[in-house]
């Protein structure tokens, strides 16, 4: 579940930026909740819960501001911000910039990082896992180790089978984003 989270004590502005969201996100099933007593914290957040309602995930924070404050931290960025006079289509253009950042942390954390590596790889099965990542065919990576490519497929597997990945995008996916070249 998506849930978008309004901590604003301009309680017209929130209650506009509701508005926003939910025509905007519609699509996402979201839900809109304006908090109450945000003691000077202006912010938009989103949150994906799972089935017991506890935050999987979170994005990063919008910071609610007016367009003539004075923006101090240097570290903000124009898509960590919304002005309260910014037009609907950038509120609307700043909130996808940080959906989908969020979306990105949950599929990669979902498939990528399932990857916990308690059980070690091999010396074979890195050095396949090597070449595969150098763009090498398991034939290819066959050849170069002087192995049937039975064998080969075979590490490959098994590593498939210790990533908990049940199919060569997702593990390809894993390589290119950085494997852990973990041996014992």
């Amino acid at each position: 579940m998506l849930v978008a989270t309004i901590s604003d004590n301009n309680t017209i502005f929130a209650e506009g930026l509701k508005v926003i969201l939910e025509d905007n996100f519609g699509c996402f099933s979201i839900q809109v909740k304006v908090a109450d007593g945000c003691e000077g914290l202006d912010v938009l957040r989103f949150h994906i819960y799972d089935d017991k309602d506890n935050t999987k995930f979170s994005s990063d924070t919008l910071k609610i501001i007016n367009s003539n404050d004075d923006i101090s931290d240097a570290s903000l960025e124009a898509n960590s911000y919304i002005y309260r006079d910014d037009k609907v289509n950038s509120i609307v253009c700043k909130s996808n910039f940080v959906l989908n950042l969020l979306f990105f942390k949950a599929l990669t954390k979902s498939f990528l990082y399932q990857k916990k590596l308690p059980k070690v790889l091999s010396d074979a099965e890195s050095k396949v896992i090597s070449l595969i990542s150098q763009g090498h065919s398991v034939t290819e990576v066959a050849k170069i180790l002087n192995k049937s490519v039975k064998t080969v497929s075979a590490q490959k597997k098994s590593v498939m089978n210790k990533i908990n990945v049940t199919n060569n995008a997702d593990f390809y996916t894993w390589i290119f984003n950085g494997f852990d070249r973990v041996s014992s």
